[in-house]
């Protein structure tokens, strides 16, 4: 084996090992090994192998977007929960890969992760729902680790059903897309392939999270209709297939959203009405943020809290328009592959659900976190590489 392989192998090892910690334990609370995998994959990039220190510039801008307001907000007197703060900074540490990221190819690394990591979850439903005895144990064990999975009976359109929540899930939606992709089309059709995809729409489905149920199916739907809105025959099916299933899922998520006595619906409009006082009695925050950590009131939780499920919003209080720095790493990469989209299936692939799994974050306080530069990750690498590619 050439040298330069073995240095490659030596590198995927580690990268997979931090994607796994990513994936499997996103609170660092289980294995404990997530700063130590980080750790280690920087010190082998930095003996090993080339960088591209224009990259580092996303990390910059990260830590920029935060440290200004948190100093602009420590001079005010604001009251700062400093823990939460840091939590914050340090989520933006994986951006330090993104000058190593041409080297991995951080897609297909993170399929075996995220499959793994599925697998134990669906396992761990499966066991509570054969030996309900098993519950208990479960739920306490996850309580004590950060409810790494949150465990819970929800209510949707009247009926009741058991829940299990992995906090990474949201972050699967690429390699679902990619599998579901693979799946669909003849010269890259494999069981493997579609094995992958049920895996991951079961744990979408069980997680009891509404955005994360449905929108794995609104990006299957945007695929389905991107490949063959254009096939002969094929549209006299897919149109009105697709405008059946669009009705009926505007209309679920029509009946799920306005459910006014539904406790977790009652939650989210009383922080929209929360933050609409707070901007307004104090609009400077629009600009300078009322401080990374800075707590609220909320009358969605009746007192004060330093975050909601509004993350956007939250992004804007934390940081005002320095929270444009944040969106620019987010969103920035869209563009690039909607521009790449007639010279790549994968990448139109990659960006109906990179765009769809941001759509789901802005219900999710786990953007800034390992969870959310999961998704970061696995984009930059598709266009690096592809980048690459054409040099």
């Amino acid at each position: 084996m050439r040298k330069i392989d073995i240095i490659q192998y030596g590198g995927n090892i580690l990268f997979v090992l931090l994607l796994f910690c990513f994936a499997a334990d996103p609170t660092n609370a289980i294995f404990h090994a997530k700063d130590i995998a980080f750790l280690l994959l920087i010190a082998y990039n930095l003996i090993f192998l080339q960088a591209k220190w224009d990259k580092i510039i996303y990390f910059v801008m990260g830590e920029v977007a935060i440290l200004i307001p948190y100093l602009i907000a420590v001079a005010r007197g604001e009251y700062i929960d400093h823990d939460f703060a840091f939590v914050l900074v340090k989520s933006m540490a994986p951006l330090c890969l993104l000058p190593w990221i041409h080297h991995y190819d951080v897609l297909k690394l993170s399929q075996w992760p995220t499959v793994i990591t599925a697998c134990i979850v669906i396992i761990l439903f499966w066991t509570i729902f054969f030996l309900p005895e098993t519950e208990l144990f479960i739920y306490e064990f996850m309580r004590s680790k950060d409810n790494t999975i949150m465990m819970a009976n929800r209510s949707f359109l009247g009926k009741e059903i058991f829940c299990m929540n992995h906090k990474a899930t949201a972050s699967f939606l690429i390699i679902l897309a990619v599998f579901f992709y693979r799946s669909i089309t003849k010269d890259k059709l494999s069981w493997l392939s579609i094995l992958g995809c049920c895996i991951l729409i079961n744990v979408f489905l069980i997680t009891g999270s509404r955005m994360t149920m449905l929108f794995p199916f609104f990006t299957i739907g945007l695929i389905l209709f991107h490949f063959y809105r254009d096939k002969r025959y094929y549209n006299y099916f897919i149109y009105p297939f697709l405008a059946i299933v669009g009705l009926c899922f505007s209309f679920l998520l029509y009946v799920l959203a306005s459910e006014i006595n539904e406790p977790s619906n009652l939650v989210k409009y009383a922080h929209l009405e929360s933050y609409k006082t707070l901007f307004s009695e104090n609009p400077l925050y629009l600009l300078f943020g009322q401080g990374p950590g800075a707590r609220y009131y909320s009358m969605g939780f009746h007192r004060m809290t330093v975050q909601t499920e509004w993350t956007y919003i939250e992004l804007v209080r934390y940081m005002g328009i320095f929270s444009f720095l944040i969106f620019f790493i987010f969103f920035y990469p869209l563009y690039h592959l909607y521009k790449k989209r007639t010279e790549s299936d994968l990448a139109i692939v990659i960006f109906y659900a990179f765009a769809v799994y941001l759509l789901i974050a802005g219900t999710n306080p786990l953007l800034l976190s390992s969870t959310g530069m999961f998704s970061l990750l696995v984009v930059y690498s598709f266009l690096a590489k592809d980048e690459q590619t054409r040099v």
